[in-house]
């Protein structure tokens, strides 16, 4: 929508709009009354159609309404009373209204604000034909009984103004940054703005002043959280100080003690204020009974139920910036202390007496603060058994803190602490507790696969207690499996899940890490019966001293899923776990599911979606010291972007990957191999790309990754050398469970075999219907590039509209197979690399070293393509390929 002078551009109110001029000009309605939450956008809304009204001549007029000018009856209208009319009077009206002959629309924002003359002499004016209310007023205040009768008994229209969807925010970023931005930070941008346009423009803005939204080779992309802007903070402070000393002392003890429970509101003698909090949208009540860890799974006794919690985190700063060290700590002993008149002397009690200075002994801070370890609440778990460590040195007080520093990211501290508790573990339980501890820090902590193993078998070998010496070894398995002994380790660990035997602990212990294991040696089906035995058996020991969340084994079910080929299915539930993980504690939970439904998307061609997943995880991961698992989404980003043929935002995040964790990790280096191969197919570099293929499924293979390795031959094979990966995928799918293998094998197949347009044809629609629309697409172009070849050029076109619709639903996909659907002839893999480069600007020289091949070869490959594109030189190579000049990528049908 264009913008109106004078006023901002109006995006993704067009339907809004239309209703208010619609209501303006219907002589049966008194005017238009437009609510909705604060920062939505009603005002913009209203001027715009202020503008357009006075546009074709009527008499406008706009006042605000605010608390200061409803001190004073008719404050906000003084300007607009008539200079002979008495103010108070029967017929006060504003002096615009007087003018013979003409309409006056009168917009004034924020009317739930006015005082009741003000109102109840706009009302009264409201029932002159000549004269047409417009007002704002924000959803959850409380109105002037004349406001609310202007829609109520004048016949006024009443129109809601929702937040923006996810395609208006992505409008309205554009607008801002002058380009398009992928739906994946438009999305993010939504969730963090709810929507509200006000929160969007400040939020976007500050991105881009610090950094964080920035311009990478013409795509914009978003690293990290964008921050909260002062301005946004300055607007809701400004509106705190005309809340009542009740309900902003209800939010400081938000602001402290968030989640906190319901019950205490009603000790602390707030429960008034929460009614008004609540009311206005400030603050939120819920169940979090199903809100802890990565499991999804039911809280136990210290779980707080339903509980109390601000909004909005822009509310969290305001309210937060206000507060004193002396009024933080008055607050924490307050409501320590109802807690404790209400019995509960347990983890959240003990935290608000350390943070209010008061003092508590080390027992009761450990005990604590293994309550939250059980939680997933690392933070807090760390903050209390830190004090209890530098007030009374302890085991307990050591293994807990040395865990917490562990998963903040603090490895070498962690790894300090830990080695001083070891001195005093006095018995098998705490020698392997402070062991499985140590080791898990030195492998993912500090990347010490070896010494981690060393540690372990060290202990194992002091440790006469059976159960507690399987538990290790399990443990121990997990170093085997980064360590690409994947055969090894589904060998060992499958030796130990049977509880009996063993014990319940290593049990669990070793079913996480067998699913884990067989998912990457293709054996998906029998990881997903794993899960699902182990997850009754640890949901029952989870108040076990120190052991992790029964929720893990989500993961291993939800990645076999999208490892068998079934990722259409996998995507809607890592949706769901995504929403119910997304405020809880310990916050990788919320990073798992992010990072698996961008392996999902993948699979399914949703190449921005998946960017924005692993691009969301990541910082989780690093923020948890978890530097593997972000390398992973990093490398996932590139995948993302290679495959729509962005070779530069696809070498960038493959930097980052490497950068972020160069070690010894094999578990996923599959993923850096396809993403480097499609990188050199981005690069038009097609023989490269096919020699990263072969190489990086020839390591998958001797590790035993043979779910990396399906993936690269599939790749070797969509890339020029299926007769290559044929031989390899017929023996994985001898071997590896699930369907995806198979289709697979299909493909390579249809594409190694003789040119049958038919096969190429069943083959996708195999593929389509099993969401693997890249491959579907594919296939179908070279399906009608053979019924081209062989004259059927009616059979062509139909092959051809089947593959753009397939291409239709994915996001942006660019791969070799795909320029058939865009061009008449089909051109040679080598032709195509080459064309793509001279598209790009390049010249034959810079072609010929690149491909390694003669310039005067370059050449001659020039001239065919000329011929078959029937173009007259290079000038024109880049629209008859349809690529984007600059880009170096492969064209295709958006």
């Amino acid at each position: 929508m264009a913008a109106i002078k004078g006023n901002p551009k109006l995006i993704g109110r067009s339907t809004e709009l239309t209703a208010v001029l619609r209501a303006l000009d219907d002589p049966d309605q008194a005017g238009c009354v437009l609510v909705g939450v604060e920062g939505v956008g009603k005002s913009l809304v209203a001027r715009h159609a202020l503008a357009a009204v006075a546009a074709r001549g009527d008499d406008v007029a706009h006042v605000i309404a605010t608390r200061s000018a409803a001190a004073m009856p008719y404050g906000p209208l003084q300007s607009l009373l008539c200079a002979d009319g008495a103010v108070g009077g029967p017929v006060a009206r504003p002096r615009l209204a007087t003018e013979p002959d003409h309409r006056l629309v009168l917009l004034v924002d924020d009317a739930h604000l006015l005082d009741d003359a003000s109102a109840a002499l706009l009302l009264e004016a409201s029932a002159d034909p000549t004269v047409s209310i417009l007002y704002t007023v924000c959803a959850n205040e409380s109105l002037p009984d004349a406001v609310t009768a202007l829609w109520k008994d004048r016949g006024a229209a009443r129109i809601e103004v929702e937040p923006l969807d996810t395609a208006g925010v992505a409008e309205m970023i554009t607008d801002l940054v002058g380009g398009d931005v992928p739906d994946w930070i438009a999305r993010r941008f939504e969730r963090l703005s709810d929507g509200r346009p006000l929160e969007v423009r400040e939020r976007v803005r500050a991105a881009r002043e610090d950094g964080r939204l920035v311009d990478v080779d013409g795509r914009w992309e978003l690293i990290g959280e964008p921050p909260i802007p002062a301005s946004l903070v300055e607007i809701v402070t400004a509106r705190l100080d005309h809340l009542d000393d009740a309900s902003i002392e209800l939010l400081e003890v938000l602001v402290l003690c968030a989640p906190f429970p319901l019950a205490l509101v009603d000790r602390l003698g707030l429960a008034g204020a929460l009614d008004e909090l609540e009311g206005a949208g400030l603050v939120g009540v819920a169940d979090h009974t199903r809100s802890h860890g990565v499991g999804i799974v039911p809280g136990r006794g210290d779980d707080p139920g339903l509980t109390v919690h601000l909004e909005h985190p822009v509310h969290h700063r305001a309210v937060d910036a206000r507060l004193t060290e002396r009024r933080r700590r008055e607050l924490y002993r307050r409501v320590a202390e109802a807690s404790e008149e209400c019995g509960d002397a347990g983890g959240r009690s003990t935290l608000w007496r350390l943070r209010a200075g008061d003092h508590v002994d080390a027992g009761r801070l450990v005990g604590a603060a293994r309550g939250f370890f059980r939680d997933g609440d690392y933070a807090h778990c760390g903050e209390l058994a830190g004090a209890a460590w530098r007030r009374e040195p302890s085991f307990d007080a050591g293994q807990l803190y040395g865990y917490a520093l562990g998963e903040a990211g603090r490895c070498g501290e962690a790894e300090l602490v830990l080695a001083a508790a070891e001195k005093s573990a006095a018995d098998d339980r705490e020698l392997a507790l402070i062991t499985l501890t140590r080791s898990e820090n030195l492998l993912r902590g500090l990347d010490d696969p070896e010494g981690a193993d060393a540690l372990c078998r060290a202990a194992e070998a002091r440790i006469d207690d059976r159960q507690w010496r399987s538990e290790l070894v399990a443990h121990r398995m997990m170093g085997t499996l980064r360590a690409g002994r994947i055969d090894e380790a589904v060998s060992v660990l499958d030796g130990l899940l049977d509880p009996a035997v063993h014990g319940e602990r290593a049990y669990v212990t070793a079913a996480y890490t067998a699913g884990i294991a067989c998912i990457h040696a293709g054996r998906a089906d029998d990881a997903s019966a794993i899960a699902l035995a182990a997850m009754p058996v640890h949901e029952s020991l989870w108040s076990a001293d120190q052991l992790t969340e029964p929720g893990v084994h989500h993961i291993t079910t939800l990645f076999a899923l999208v490892a068998t080929g079934r990722a259409a299915e996998a995507l809607p539930l890592l949706e769901f776990a995504r929403d119910l993980t997304r405020y809880v504690v310990p916050r990788y939970g919320y990073a798992w599911m992010n990072y698996l439904a961008g392996r999902a998307a993948l699979r399914l061609g949703r190449c921005d979606d998946a960017a924005g997943y692993f691009l969301e995880a990541a910082p989780i991961f690093g923020e948890s010291g978890r530097e593997e698992e972000a390398a992973w989404c990093e490398a996932g980003v590139a995948l993302a972007a290679a495959t729509q043929g962005d070779a530069a935002r696809a070498r960038m995040h493959l930097d980052a990957s490497g950068s972020l964790h160069d070690t010894s990790d094999r578990l996923n280096a599959a993923l850096t191999a396809e993403a480097r191969g499609w990188l050199a197919v981005a690069e038009g570099n097609s023989a490269e790309a096919r020699d990263h293929f072969r190489a990086g499924a020839d390591d998958a293979l001797v590790v035993g990754d043979r779910l990396g390795a399906s993936h690269l031959l599939s790749a070797l094979a969509r890339t020029g050398g299926a007769a290559d990966a044929v031989d390899d995928l017929e023996r994985l799918a001898a071997t590896v469970q699930g369907d995806l293998i198979g289709v697979q094998l299909a493909v390579a197949r249809a594409l190694a075999g003789p040119d049958d347009a038919d096969s190429l044809l069943a083959v996708a629609l195999d593929c389509e219907l099993r969401g693997l629309l890249v491959e579907a697409a594919e296939l179908a172009a070279c399906a009608a590039r053979e019924l081209r070849r062989a004259g059927h050029a009616q059979a062509g076109a139909r092959a051809a509209a089947q593959g753009r619709d397939r291409l239709g639903r994915c996001q942006r996909v660019r791969t070799p197979l795909l320029l058939d659907l865009s061009t008449a002839v089909p051109l040679t893999a080598r032709e195509l690399d080459v064309a793509r480069l001279a598209a790009d600007r390049r010249s034959s020289k810079e072609i010929a070293q690149q491909l390694g091949i003669a310039k005067r070869t370059v050449d001659n490959h020039l001239r065919n393509v000329y011929q078959k594109l029937d173009i007259s030189g290079r000038a024109d190579l880049a629209d008859a390929l349809g690529i984007e000049t600059g880009a170096s990528s492969p064209s295709v049908h958006d």
